[in-house]
């Protein structure tokens, strides 16, 4: 009679389970160079992280009620199909029908007010009452129709005797052309430049602010800009020193630490411009400044150090 034959344990289907590899973890290790899964924001086209830029600071955006409450219920309204999904667009009545029936008569017929869809004015949360109206409309966020780069504008140290500035940008992030305009500021420090005007819908308005630095103190202020739909203020800082104590803590600092304290030699966030720019023109600094205060500055004043 013939004897079984041995097989190999590769030859057999089934290998026992003392035979079987052990289980080691996954190699989740992030490969070098580009990747198919190296796609986002988090990388650069080489496969490196990305640096990603520090959390910028923010206006203050609130709602402008005192527009919404008078101007709201008839202001122009856009229906295309970019909006179609917000109930604003869906629910709210036409604009020519609140002109020709009434607030008084809305509600009466086929269409329905804010106040019908979310109720009294005394609920819990009554500014979703102006989401539907046509000046919150937007492709966005109903709460934020406008953008503010930068948020605040931080002069740090400057020297007593000169005239500085620092811009920020209004973006309109509406579907709708609005306008601004920058209520006056109450200080002899801070002065805002600015061209009134409208602002369509993804383009940017610039507004200057100047600090004329003619006594030495802490200024802190805050520079109101109104549009249709939000007030923004924008938190304005700087502290002037003596043109004396400037200069001292400006050598010491750079003997120190290999830098200087002034902004204006500094490069904006983008790396494309100085963060604060000092104004150069003496006839115009003196003419803000007002007689006796205008004090010129170093030679080497507005040069940015070699690193």
């Amino acid at each position: 009679m013939r004897q079984p034959v041995a097989r190999d344990l590769r030859d057999m289907p089934y290998t026992p389970q003392e035979a079987r590899l052990p289980i080691v973890a996954e190699d989740a290790d992030t490969p070098l160079g580009p990747h198919p899964d190296k796609k986002g924001n988090l990388w650069d086209i080489y496969g490196n992280p990305r640096k990603q830029r520090p959390v910028a600071s923010h206006a203050y955006v609130m709602l402008n009620t005192n527009y919404l409450e008078v101007e709201g219920a008839t202001d122009r309204r856009v229906r295309t199909s970019s909006i179609s999904h917000k109930k604003n667009s869906a629910k709210a009545p036409s604009v020519s029908s609140v002109r020709k029936t009434g607030q008084h008569a809305l509600g009466t017929g086929t269409e329905i007010a804010a106040q019908d869809i979310l109720g009294d004015l005394g609920l819990s949360n009554p500014e979703d009452h102006w989401k539907l109206t046509s000046t919150m409309q937007g492709l966005g966020d109903s709460n934020n129709l406008v953008e503010v780069t930068p948020g605040t504008c931080r002069f740090g140290p400057v020297r007593q005797g000169g005239v500085y500035r620092m811009s920020f940008y209004l973006r309109n992030l509406d579907v709708d052309v609005t306008r601004f305009s920058v209520s006056k500021v109450k200080s002899e420090f801070v002065n805002v430049i600015y061209q009134p005007g409208h602002i369509a819908p993804g383009m940017a308005a610039k507004v200057m602010v100047e600090i004329v630095a003619k006594q030495p103190g802490i200024v802190e202020q805050l520079v109101e800009v109104r549009m249709k739909a939000h007030v923004v203020r924008v938190p304005v800082t700087a502290k002037i020193f003596e043109a004396e104590e400037y200069d001292r803590l400006d050598a010491e600092s750079f003997v120190i630490n290999r830098r200087h304290i002034g902004r204006h030699r500094e490069k904006s966030d983008a790396g494309e411009k100085r963060a604060v720019e000092v104004v150069a023109d003496e006839a115009y600094c003196k003419k803000v400044l007002g007689e006796g205060n205008y004090l010129s500055p170093p030679a080497d004043f507005e040069e940015t150090p070699m690193h």
